[in-house]
């Protein structure tokens, strides 16, 4: 009896999991959808946080694009000048890439051989005499694409002076910046006491004029000279006249003329921003 009595008990309870299993079932089917779905679901991507501007790229970049603007602004350059100004430039971008490109050779060059050195001196191991002259070969071959060659920059001004008039060129090679220079030294020699003024005049009238081979010492001289003897109101109807002489005697001269109106013309964004211009 006892045997019959669990066998009963047992069956039982399979068949209450039976019918619980297929209640579940039933119930799961239900609930599915009585067709698939059409198509892919569509699946909304992680939102990414905005990514914060650096300030500092921000401020140099705008100073950059200012400081273009500027310049283009100053040399009032024309529409028919535009295109070979553009065409020179673009010259001047596509060799100082070609020339960076090739420093970014060599640096990839550079380091492993670097570290390879630091891992040997780690370890305390002698370097292979052709490591170090392969390092200093590639140092050597780096430092070189950075100095820029006087008759690069000699080539990019005469092409820039066939183009230009001479008063942007003037301009661009320094003209503003003597401009101040010249108004500074005529306002400076009036306010200097008469002694002090007799002591400076004429070591300064040599120096300046030591760079110049249309103005003499003792024409520098006179010229100052006559600014500071005019009265106030003279010298105000006269200043400008006076700055123009002396202007000229601060702008470079030379290569470094020369060199003075390439970075004038090659800073950032000059570029770009002449282009935008001929492209209306």
């Amino acid at each position: 009896m006892r045997r019959t009595d669990t066998a009963a008990t047992g069956l039982a309870r399979v068949a209450v999991i039976l019918a619980l299993t297929c209640a579940t079932a039933a119930f799961v089917g239900c609930q599915r959808p009585s067709t698939a779905p059409s198509g892919p679901i569509a699946v909304t991507p992680p939102t990414r946080p905005t990514e914060t501007p650096d300030p500092d790229r921000t401020i140099q970049t705008l100073t950059d694009e200012i400081d273009a603007l500027e310049t283009i602004n100053h040399l009032a350059i024309t529409e028919e000048q535009l295109p070979g100004l553009v065409e020179a430039l673009q010259a001047a971008a596509s060799a100082r890439d070609k020339r960076q490109a090739d420093k970014d050779r060599r640096r990839s060059e550079l380091i492993p051989a670097l570290e390879e050195h630091k891992g040997l001196l780690a370890k305390d191991e002698a370097v292979p005499a052709a490591l170090s002259a392969k390092i200093a070969k590639l140092q050597q071959e780096i430092v070189r694409l950075d100095t820029i060659d006087p008759q690069v920059s000699a080539t990019l001004a005469d092409a820039l002076r066939k183009i230009l008039t001479k008063e942007q060129v003037l301009i661009a090679a320094g003209g503003l910046q003597a401009r101040i220079q010249a108004s500074e030294t005529l306002d400076g020699f009036r306010e200097l006491p008469r002694q002090a003024f007799e002591a400076e005049i004429g070591p300064y009238s040599q120096e300046l004029a030591a760079g110049s081979s249309d103005t003499s010492p003792a024409q520098v001289e006179a010229l100052l000279r006559d600014a500071v003897s005019l009265g106030e109101r003279e010298y105000e109807e006269n200043r400008d006249k006076i700055v123009r002489q002396l202007q000229p005697l601060f702008v470079p001269g030379g290569q470094t003329a020369d060199q003075v109106l390439v970075d004038a013309l090659t800073r950032p964004y000059i570029l770009d921003l002449l282009r935008q211009r001929m492209s209306g």
